[in-house]
């Protein structure tokens, strides 16, 4: 599909400048209100209940609004996973709550594809004001509702990611589009912030969309040679960031709790990523044992499967603390991928959506935008696929990506206000 540069005129709106607001003010409030949870079995959002009402009044009244349907793909891939994820949680026999709890995980995130599409309806300003929304609300959720991570490491799990995002939705706004200077100056800054407080990943996904948005100015005759530019800077800058990392880290620049971090998770032949997400070792041998099927939602680590993997680990002279996975995971298989966890506990055909996201986020670097939210979004999420489990958070923020990166496509246009 060829991808063209979507319109940034903040005067495509329709309606009555009092309308707009009105709108902006309603999905504001509504994202906000996406930090407040309640547990009823597991961990429910508030703003879940609304989207689930939408779509089931969508769905029995066979009002299925046309727009959504530039999300097919991922609606189909979503749909095919839940009948998955149903039918090995009843042939492994998985506990009912583990498979409730994996039933509303994937669940939850089509329910919420579907009413933040209708919602946002691919328009531009009103996808600023629903990520801005979702990112102010997560700063609130931190006062009002933090996690127990979030109290052990205040910007790592707490404020950090919510008001990083916060920085880039402001300078993606039609009004600072020539205040190129200020990006990078903010970006810099907040991502040496994230640096020095631990959050590694959060740094070098807030300085490395800069890169794109300096070498996307100039047009590229070949088509495919974009893709090869925007791997090649994330490449160049990944292994400059670690390479500054490292050398700040080991000589304890960047404190001793990172200098002692750094080493543990390299002097004993390690490499730092694999060693920083250890739990990659274990989902990947939990699916060799079972790549078809998977080991169902949770994933339950039965003895004998325990006994393979110690093994699997001790045949390759890996040596991790066992005791603080445990306490993480207990009987659990630990996973720290979206990847391999839908592969894992819904089977191979549950892995086609993560992966399907992650082709949606690489081609999404290609468009010209020149918006730095839209390139974090894209850059940051390739790295989550990868390297982070899917939490409840996810179940909102995840659809809240794909609607925004959709949108940007040739076919799907933002300035498009008709109601559905």
């Amino acid at each position: 599909m060829e991808i063209v540069r979507p319109s940034w005129d903040s005067h495509d709106l329709s309606g009555s400048e009092k309308t707009n607001v009105k709108r902006y003010f309603f999905i504001f409030s509504l994202m906000f209100l996406s930090f407040f949870s309640f547990n009823l079995v597991g961990k429910f959002l508030l703003v879940e209940l609304f989207f689930v009402c939408i779509f089931l009044s969508n769905v029995l009244g066979r009002r299925i609004a046309t727009s959504t349907r530039k999300l097919n793909p991922f609606i189909g891939l979503l749909i095919l996973a839940l009948f998955s994820q149903t039918i090995i949680d009843m042939v492994l026999g998985t506990p009912p709550i583990s498979m409730l709890k994996g039933f509303s995980l994937i669940l939850f995130t089509l329910t919420n594809l579907y009413g933040i599409s209708l919602l946002t309806k691919f328009r531009t300003m009103d996808i600023l004001i629903a990520l801005l929304g979702y990112s102010l609300g997560g700063l609130a959720g931190y006062f009002l509702q933090p996690s127990t991570y979030a109290r052990s490491e205040i910007w790592k799990f707490g404020i950090g990611y919510p008001l990083t995002l916060t920085f880039f939705v402001i300078l993606s706004l039609p009004s600072l589009k020539r205040f190129r200077l200020y990006t990078w100056a903010s970006l810099t800054l907040l991502s040496a912030v994230s640096l020095v407080l631990g959050a590694r990943s959060l740094a070098l996904f807030t300085i490395l969309p800069l890169f794109f948005l300096k070498y996307k100015k100039s047009e590229m005759k070949v088509k495919n040679s974009k893709t090869i530019w925007s791997l090649l800077i994330i490449l160049g800058v990944t292994l400059t960031f670690f390479t500054i990392y490292s050398n700040l880290a080991v000589n304890g620049t960047l404190g001793t709790k990172a200098q002692s971090k750094y080493l543990a998770q390299t002097t004993s032949g390690g490499n730092l990523i694999f060693n920083s997400r250890s739990e990659l070792i274990f989902s990947a041998r939990g699916i060799i044992d079972s790549p078809i099927l998977g080991h169902g939602s949770y994933a339950d680590m039965n003895p004998e499967l325990k006994m393979k993997i110690l093994y699997f680990l001790d045949r390759l002279g890996i040596q991790y603390d066992l005791v603080s996975l445990n306490r993480i995971y207990g009987d659990r298989i630990p996973v720290h991928s979206m990847l391999l966890q839908w592969w894992l506990w819904f089977g191979v055909i549950g892995m086609f959506f993560p992966l399907r996201l992650g082709i949606l986020y690489i081609k999404s670097l290609r468009i010209p935008n020149r918006q730095p939210v839209f390139y974090y979004l894209a850059l940051s999420g390739i790295w989550n696929v990868l390297f982070s489990p899917y939490g409840e958070n996810y179940r909102v923020l995840i659809p809240l990506t794909i609607v925004a990166l959709v949108s940007l496509g040739k076919n799907l246009p933002m300035e498009n206000t008709s109601n559905d």
